[in-house]
């Protein structure tokens, strides 16, 4: 995978994938893409919301399958 350079993924270096889906990123006023697979193709990034903060990770079936420090990266982002 490729990662943008940003807070969420300093210290990511690889995500295993196993099953999941890709994010269509059409407008970026609505997602800002930080991982790609191969090809370019979109899996992982926040959505941007005046509401709540969500991640999306077309990825791994599981949080435990995450490998540090994105997840410490995640509830640093979240709270």
């Amino acid at each position: 995978m490729e990662f943008a350079d940003r807070t969420l993924t300093e210290g990511v270096e690889a995500l295993p994938y196993i099953a999941g889906a890709y994010v269509s990123a059409a407008d970026s006023n609505y997602v800002e893409i930080l991982g790609w697979l191969e090809g370019e193709i979109p899996v992982m990034g926040p959505i941007k919301s005046h509401r709540a903060k969500i991640f999306f990770m077309g990825d791994t079936n599981g949080i435990e399958g995450i490998p540090q420090p994105l997840v410490d990266n995640l509830l640093d982002w979240g709270f």
